[in-house]
């Protein structure tokens, strides 16, 4: 075949698809492997000039044809189309290769196409970090002719300075490091075998015959062969990788098969060493909290694991000032997260030090309990952190699978996983919210009352995150007396409920947003002026009794919305008006708030810059970019604190990390990041006797600092040193924080990030489709370090609301049918228009405290209440599905 200009010829017998071809034996990993069903598009690439799913071609199909991958470097358009996504923001570059070779494609056939052909061109994409929607402006961007966006000059500031992410070029070119992207050629394959019921209990066969009668087959792994702790968590009652006995839920682990990549896509799903006795199962939540049901762990006296109680005021005498009180009820369902297949890969180092290569999500953690697990320190254990497509939440089980495989066969071992399993690892659990809110005649919230039960699956703790977060966050960002709020985690037999995605927050947004919706409507005032009025702010006390002393900019992202408003309003008055038979319009607006942080967490976070003998300037820290731009951020803001431009800048991790059970918030890890600049500035200076005012410049091995006339030259390869180090600096912080007492009382967060949303909504009345037409959204992030990756990520956020308001449901019973429609595709996603507040925040770097995907929070209920406005139905069971609008509408005869 003639692959990106070169004749080759490969031996593609073992290459089922075109993709495991490119991927394994020619080694051409840019081309991504997501869904493994066409669903996602990351595998686009030419054959013959035309476009082909890889995943799905077979692998002889590229006989004697010519085959262009993302890594063609000969093709001047392409390299055009790569530099403009680099500029326009590139995303994680998990789809960057489905979106340049379908853009290529689409300007080599039409060199001048309308944005609407660009984006129904780029339609089957499924992007999840915000990239693809930014894709559009880049494609028009190179038929236009634009010029590229120039570098800032020498000596201009970096932060509030938009600028490519540092990795913005590899990930075009298809070179980032995702998943198993690097893994050897003679790894072996690990495949989990996961129970097939939602309630089981299951005894092992002869686990030896077994694997004698299938070749190929080097080891099947059960929990009797783990040396350590059987955990994925630091406490007791925690999700064991290997259940025993009886396997809790749908997907629970019973073992792993290890071997080669042939004999495992052999067996069919249900095929191993166990026999399954299925067990009625508890899926309802409700059901499952009552006194005298079976337990879901036996070593508990119940299934209701964690209750969180907020009470502020009295609630009884606040609902009796109110002059009106509305209440409702609520439900959302399962969704997942994502639905990219698992990746990763493990082996044993030159040095005996086992090193897993994942996208864990919190990898010190992660070390700490693989190396507990294996029974060894945690020196013995790395992990080597990949770029996990768009953030998605990561299953804990699949590093300890990859370590322990490779602990047990001495082989280098990659992971064989289908996307339905990794769509059962990372779901939002369903909740059921009762919520009841009264204010005042003259419009002025007195009380908030709300009761919320989460469905948490089978183990904790991660399911108790979102139950704990929705009582903080109940009540909304508003000046309210009189709150209480209770929630409890409950465990069922559902997969175990994954943190990320705002869980526990949107729901309770949901419940108060569409409350106050019809109270402002009962009351007779304006729902933008109805929120305006109510609006937390400066000097104002949460519902926990901690007064916003400093950054609160929930008013002015109101009145940056205020035009937005009454335009979007006048223009869903005259469009329905004339129109209103079958299409009708609607307006939405809701609030969201977020704590900048982990939950009460004061421990310190910590961050590491050092520069050694031979010049390189090298950050060290525990955080993660997952397509947010977050490590682009912090090297802009240690580069105006050191005084030395971003390219000087290398990032990697940090063995020596403490472990957390979550990688830190931007807000704790800037200032750490700027701390330890401002260390090695101190030392730097101090060397060289020079003031606070000198400018430093490194070239190679010399180290420059100059004072108006005066400039000395340190040669850093003559420095004495420790393991190369010249220079170092160390950032600590301890965000203010203290525990929250009996009835929720304290500083749960240092600093929170406020947002208010403006949607707008097409409503067809026959068929119940909802088309979200426009989305403004003001976000107060402190301080915008990067305005565009900022704005990318609240785009991105945005349009991923649109998915938990109108598409994600997942049924755990049927995983294969959740791939793909999570969020609008390209083509699909509303315009966004995005306002940055910057009430800055005195502990934050520079005052930055966010980089802007809490903006999800308030997506869902601003559309929900938009189709409100339009139709008068008002959504108790999320999502708002076409069928159910409709049962809706017809039920009020609309």
């Amino acid at each position: 075949m003639r692959l990106n200009g070169r004749e080759i010829a490969a031996d593609g017998s073992r290459a089922a698809t075109l993709a495991d071809l490119l991927r394994e034996t020619c080694g051409l990993t840019g081309t991504k492997i997501g869904c493994e069903t066409g669903d996602c598009g990351a595998c686009v690439i030419l054959v013959d000039g035309r476009q082909a799913l890889a995943c799905l071609t077979p692998a002889l199909r590229a006989d004697g044809r010519e085959i262009t991958t993302i890594e063609q470097r000969d093709d001047p358009l392409l390299e055009r189309l790569r530099r403009a996504f680099a500029d326009h923001g590139a995303g994680c570059g998990f789809c960057a290769p489905g979106l340049l070779i379908s853009s290529l494609d689409l300007l080599r056939r039409a060199p001048k196409p309308s944005r609407r052909r660009i984006a129904e061109a780029l339609g089957g994409i499924r992007c999840g970090c915000g990239g693809a929607l930014k894709a559009i402006d880049a494609v028009e961007a190179v038929a236009n002719g634009g010029a590229e966006k120039q570098s800032a000059p020498a000596g201009a500031l970096n932060v509030g300075r938009s600028m490519q992410r540092i990795d913005a070029q590899r990930a075009m070119e298809g070179a980032t490091a995702l998943g198993d992207d690097g893994a050897p050629h003679d790894c072996l394959f690990v495949r989990a075998i996961r129970c097939p019921f939602p309630r089981a209990a299951f005894a092992a066969q002869d686990i030896e015959a077994w694997r004698a009668t299938h070749p190929g087959v080097a080891a099947v792994i059960t929990a009797a062969d783990i040396a350590g702790v059987n955990l994925l968590a630091g406490e007791p009652h925690a999700r064991p990788l290997f259940a025993q006995g009886e396997a809790r839920f749908r997907g629970d682990i019973v073992a792993a098969i290890v071997g080669e990549r042939d004999a495992l896509a052999r067996l069919s799903p249900d095929d191993g060493p166990f026999d399954w006795t299925p067990l009625p199962p508890l899926t309802d939540a409700a059901r499952a909290a009552d006194d005298g049901v079976r337990a879901i762990d036996p070593r508990r006296s119940g299934n209701v694991a964690m209750r969180a109680h907020l009470r502020r005021g009295h609630v009884a005498a606040g609902h009796a000032q109110g002059s009106l009180t509305v209440e409702g009820e609520f439900e959302t369902s399962a969704a997942a997260f994502a639905a990219v297949s698992e990746k990763g890969w493990a082996e044993w180092g030159g040095d005996g030090v086992l090193s897993v290569h994942v996208g864990a999500r919190a990898y010190a953690a992660c070390r700490d309990r693989i190396a507990a697990m294996l029974a060894v320190p945690a020196h013995a254990v790395r992990i080597v952190p990949t770029q996990r497509a768009g953030g998605g939440a990561c299953d804990p089980a699949t590093p300890a699978l990859l370590a322990l495989a490779c602990a047990v066969t001495k082989r280098p071992v990659r992971l064989c996983c289908a996307p339905s399993e990794s769509v059962a690892a990372a779901m939002r659990r369903p909740a059921r919210i009762n919520a009841r809110v009264s204010a005042a005649a003259d419009g002025r919230l007195v009380a908030f009352e709300m009761r919320g039960d989460f469905n948490a699956g089978a183990y904790l703790p991660d399911g108790a995150d979102p139950a704990g977060l929705a009582a903080l966050h109940a009540a909304g960002p508003y000046a309210i007396a009189h709150v209480r709020c209770r929630t409890r985690a409950i465990l069922t037999n559902e997969p175990p409920a994954a943190a990320g995605g705002a869980a526990g927050r949107i729901e309770a947004a949901i419940a108060a947003e569409t409350l106050l919706d019809e109270l402002a409507e009962r009351i007779g005032m304006d729902r933008w002026a109805f929120r305006r009025l109510n609006a937390i702010g400066h000097g104002d006390m949460t519902p926990t009794g901690q007064t916003l002393a400093a950054s609160a900019g929930l008013p002015q992202c109101l009145d940056a919305l205020k035009l937005d408003w009454e335009q979007a309003m006048w223009e869903a008055q005259m469009q329905n008006a004339t129109h209103a038979e079958r299409y009708r319009r609607g307006v939405g607006v809701a609030c969201l708030w977020s704590g900048c942080g982990a939950l009460s967490e004061s421990g310190e976070r910590r961050a590491r810059l050092t520069l050694d003998r031979d010049g390189r300037l090298v950050f060290r820290s525990d955080v993660q970019d997952f397509g947010d731009g977050a490590l682009t951020a912090l090297v802009q803001i240690m580069a105006d604190e050191l005084g030395m431009p971003t390219s000087a800048f290398e990032c990697e991790t940090d063995d020596d990390t403490p472990a957390r059970d979550a990688p830190p918030h931007f807000f704790v890890a800037g200032r750490a990041a700027m701390l330890a600049a401002r260390d090695m500035r101190r030392k730097i200076l101090r060397l060289a006797n020079m003031g606070s005012r000198a400018r430093l410049s490194l070239k190679g091995r010399e180290l420059q600092a100059q004072e108006g006339e005066t400039r000395r030259s340190i040669d850093l390869g003559a420095m004495t040193h420790e393991k190369g180090v010249v220079f170092s600096g160390d950032g600590v912080f301890s965000p203010a924080v203290s525990a929250l007492d009996w009835d929720g009382q304290g500083a749960p967060f240092a600093a929170y990030s406020f947002g208010a949303q403006i949607a707008e909504v097409e409503v067809d009345m026959l068929l119940g489709r909802v088309k979200v037409l426009h989305v403004a959204a003001a976000q107060d992030v402190g301080r915008a370090v990067n305005p565009q990756l900022t704005e990318d990520r609240i785009r991105a956020a945005v349009t991923q609301g649109v998915g938990v308001a109108l598409m994600q449901e997942t049924d755990p019973g049927h995983l294969d049918a959740a791939r793909g429609r999570i969020a609008p595709g390209v083509a699909e996603a509303p315009r966004v228009t995005v306002r940055l507040i910057e009430d800055r925040e005195p502990d934050g770097a520079f005052g930055a405290k966010s980089l802007g995907g809490s903006a999800i929070i308030a997506t869902a209920p601003a559309i929900l209440n938009a189709i409100r406005h339009a139709t008068g139905v008002a959504a108790r069971k999320i999502p708002l599905r076409p069928d159910r609008l409709w049962e809706a509408m017809r039920l009020r005869g609309a």
